[in-house]
């Protein structure tokens, strides 16, 4: 028999509207991804909250298939301009929208999903950080225009050295 546990809705709904990320409310709560992903579905259902608000989370995000869903990793949005270019291309290229630990997120870059590539990142303020190289593949794009400068892009991180790991590491603190 399957454990159930009561959840104060108003509070839940409080700590959403306070800015908890869905990682702070999978812990207070002690809840899982799939756990979570439910209680939305209630919160949505019971009219709590809009679906705009919940939409607006930055730990969430809409797939290609308009289901919302929760990040596996927790995506930080930068207070600084950092640029991602091609390693080949220097001229293809976008600017940083959120990172997280296995990714990111690049408008302006004209790529296609699946394809990987290596890149280079550099922040605008080039003394403000050191540049690094990754790999990866590209997970999703949307084209919400067609002009290449608004294109959004998925990036997932396939390949980068324990050096760069940590440079990506410290823009995430």
């Amino acid at each position: 028999m399957k454990n159930t546990r009561k959840i104060n809705g108003k509070e839940f709904v409080g700590d959403l509207r306070a800015g908890f990320s869905p990682h702070e409310l999978m812990e207070k709560y002690e809840l899982s991804g799939d756990d979570l992903r439910k209680i939305l579905r209630m919160v949505l259902d019971a009219s709590a909250m809009k679906k705009t608000e919940i939409e607006s989370l930055p730990s969430l995000y809409e797939g290609t298939n308009g289901q919302a869903g929760i990040r596996r990793f927790q995506r930080k949005r930068l207070d600084y301009t950092m640029y991602v270019y091609d390693s080949v291309d220097q001229l293809d290229g976008g600017e940083v929208m959120d990172v997280s630990e296995q990714g990111m997120q690049i408008k302006g870059l004209r790529i296609a999903k699946g394809e990987e590539r290596t890149f280079i990142a550099r922040s605008k303020a080039r003394s403000q950080h050191r540049p690094f190289v990754f790999e990866a593949i590209c997970c999703w794009v949307e084209k919400p225009d067609g002009d290449p400068k608004n294109w959004l892009a998925g990036l997932k991180i396939t390949r980068i050295s324990h050096l760069d790991a940590k440079e990506l590491g410290e823009r995430l603190l």
